[in-house]
């Protein structure tokens, strides 16, 4: 099983005892390289042959967020038992009724899918970095199985994988493989280290990944046309753009065509990543709908509205991957007087003259504070001069 593992003791345990298991800040993840035997149902306990005294059962849960309780609490735990008498046949591999010839790959599309930023974030990304040197040649199980969102990554789960994905919780069959991973690895926000990788690749491969799988064009050059194209994310809820009307006639009035996609559109992943390709520029306020940049063609622009006290957050899930996928990113930072939290608290009040003492007092006050309870409008005379910087970009 050719996988990247950690140097000294944890390669030296899975050289010497064929499995190697991991328990990192964000992720748990088990390498076993022998015989696995895999009873396909709800929860999921799976056997791992030997001719040596069982072991303490080793438990791992699938999914890349371990530091948050709210999002393991939707992973189902998987339990790896070691040992000769882990089984009551004397010959464990009589209870395989499929027996495959490549590695499994397993991990849970729990946690918090429905958020495309978590979903590239803790699967697909991570995905990618666990399976991409198989080069096809490696099977997946799912736990925490959810049909709609196998169907929503199709297409990608196709390039990482020439085998139909198998149903971890109720495909009913024993499945014995050569050799499994258990967990996904991750490395950062919409990030991977090129150096903890087979071949090295970086944010910008994984986009060109992407692009391959939807059949976009990500390399050509983005061309001067007769109305550049804008995809304006519009958000509902928190960081709402109370102004957004008038963000949109200021739009047409220079010039843009204007892309304002639906929930439901964005779910058709197939059809809505090419809808974002065709796009010069992304413009959203800080949030999921800023993910849909892993869609743009080399040279297009992310503009990130960025809400009071945000700055942090803004650059490191969207600012940096941006850059490193090559794409060109923008803020625009918002005034105080564009967040609605001023006409409630005022100038001389701490939230908003001095957010770093508001963060001091812990991360849900923050988080209740500016992300959950800001909305802004936008300068409009400001913002078009950003918009007219980029369109000079553009070449227009």
């Amino acid at each position: 099983l050719n996988i990247n593992t950690n140097p000294g003791k944890d390669l030296a345990q899975l050289e010497a005892t064929k499995i190697s298991c991991l328990y990192e800040f964000h992720f748990e993840q088990c390498i076993i390289n022998k015989q696995v035997i895999i009873p396909a149902n709800q929860p999921l306990v799976v056997y791992v042959p030997s001719d040596q005294p069982s072991e303490k059962p080793r438990t791992v849960q699938p999914y890349a967020r371990r530091e948050d309780p709210i999002a393991m609490k939707e992973v189902t735990p998987i339990q790896i038992l070691h040992g000769n008498n882990i089984t009551h046949r004397k010959n464990a591999s009589s209870y395989c009724e499929v027996y495959h010839e490549v590695p499994a790959i397993v991990f849970s599309s729990g946690g918090f899918i429905g958020n495309l930023f978590h979903e590239l974030n803790e699967m697909i990304i991570p995905l990618f970095i666990t399976s991409l040197h198989f080069k096809s040649q490696v099977q997946f199980v799912i736990t925490d199985y959810e049909d709609w969102w196998v169907y929503k990554y199709k297409e990608v789960l196709k390039q990482l994988s020439s085998f139909e994905v198998l149903n971890g919780d109720s495909d009913g069959r024993v499945h014995c493989f050569p050799s499994a991973v258990f967990g996904l690895r991750y490395h950062d926000n919409l990030a991977l280290n090129s150096s903890e990788i087979p071949n090295g690749y970086t944010m910008a491969d994984f986009r060109n990944f992407i692009g391959k799988s939807y059949n976009l064009t990500m390399n050509g050059p983005i061309k001067p046309k007769n109305k550049p194209k804008i995809l304006f994310i519009s958000r509902k809820g928190t960081r709402v753009i109370l102004n957004e009307d008038e963000m949109v006639k200021m739009m047409i009035s220079l010039g843009f065509e204007i892309q304002m996609p639906m929930t439901r559109e964005m779910l058709h992943l197939d059809q809505f990543a090419g809808i974002v390709n065709s796009c010069d520029i992304i413009v959203g306020a800080h949030g999921a709908g800023l993910t849909n940049e892993v869609f743009l063609r080399n040279g297009a622009i992310v503009i990130q509205i960025v809400p009071l006290a945000l700055d942090w957050a803004s650059e490191v899930y969207y600012g940096k991957p941006a850059h490193d996928m090559g794409l060109k990113y923008v803020e625009y930072k918002i005034g105080p007087k564009e967040s609605s939290l001023y006409d409630v608290y005022g100038p001389d009040d701490p939230i908003i003259s001095d957010p770093l003492t508001v963060f001091e007092q812990g991360y849900r006050k923050s988080r209740a504070l500016y992300i959950e309870g800001q909305n802004v409008t936008i300068d409009i005379p400001r913002f078009r001069g950003v918009l007219i910087e980029a369109l000079k970009f553009l070449g227009y």
